[in-house]
């Protein structure tokens, strides 16, 4: 394997992680509520107030990934998202009120709504046209396999002791891992061009489409340069599709607004609680369709 192509595996291995994290975040509240309600007496609306903690903080999370990319690039980002994917559990797992749980899940909630933004991003602008798609699945597969081990390690926890601490806790030791990105992986070639660091997103490009060792200053093959002449041309136009009145491409504010209406509309709707991965599984969640 080629010195690019294991740079690329690494750029999608941490890709993946985020994807997981993001899942196993999500889902694990469902088995851990179960001991929970017995343990701290939970009430109703205490249970809807840290069920939902982990949305509500994803709202803000979304704005706060997108402005943490914009500035400081997207491994700066990433780094910041795995201190919420540890502080969250965290707090969760030494609670002993509804206060803390329910903070700790909006913590959590911050870290899933940077997630959402940042490392697809991250990963579809490192990743070369032809398996940008795939490299972005895997994300997307992640994510649901994050959901399936949450429930089958609620499952393994569920008879140890304070085993609910433990359910909630566990996902902040792989989150440690994406505090490394800053020194294991290189910034987005994109964000460095937007930056007007050319040489910088030059070195980039090379890392991650030549094999070759020697640096960038020395021999750059054309293919490089041509992909870096081609995100500055690309770069521009988006720059000018923002801030020009009737410009014939889309402005990318407007998508990020259908998009984000679409999310709302999705959960202010609502979804049978036996789709909720969040719920607990219990009889009474089940809605019988025969009636």
């Amino acid at each position: 394997m080629g010195r690019a192509n294991r740079m690329l595996l690494r750029v999608a291995s941490f890709g993946a992680l985020g994807g997981f994290l993001f899942g196993y975040d999500l889902a694990l509240i469902g088995g851990a509520l179960l001991y929970m309600e017995e343990d701290l007496f939970l009430t109703e609306l205490e249970i809807e107030l840290i069920v939902g903690g982990a949305k509500f903080g994803a709202v803000f999370g979304t704005f706060i990934g997108g402005a943490l990319m914009s500035c400081y690039g997207r491994r700066n980002a990433i780094v910041v998202d795995g201190l919420f994917y540890i502080v969250g559990p965290l707090l969760m797992a030494v609670s002993g009120s509804v206060l803390g749980l329910v903070v700790g899940r909006l913590v959590v909630g911050v870290g899933v709504g940077i997630s959402a933004v940042v490392v697809p991003t991250y990963v579809a602008e490192m990743a070369p046209a032809n398996s940008r798609g795939a490299m972005v699945t895997i994300y997307e597969l992640m994510l649901c396999l994050g959901m399936l081990c949450a429930s089958l390690m609620d499952f393994a926890l569920k008879d140890w002791p304070g085993n609910w601490r433990w359910m909630v806790g566990v996902p902040a030791l792989p989150a440690v891992l994406l505090l490394t990105t800053r020194w294991l992986l290189p910034e987005s070639p994109r964000w460095l061009v937007h930056h007007g660091y050319m040489r910088k997103a030059l070195a980039a490009i090379h890392s991650l489409r030549s094999d070759t060792r020697q640096s960038f200053l020395d021999s750059s093959c054309a293919e490089v340069e041509d992909e870096l002449l081609e995100l500055w041309s690309s770069v521009e136009m988006e720059l000018e599709a923002m801030w020009t009145p009737h410009s014939s491409l889309p402005n990318p504010l407007s998508t990020c607004s259908v998009q984000w209406w679409n999310s709302f509309l999705v959960y202010f709707c609502g979804r049978d609680a036996h789709d909720d991965p969040e719920q607990p599984l219990r009889p009474s969640n089940v809605v019988d369709r025969r009636a």
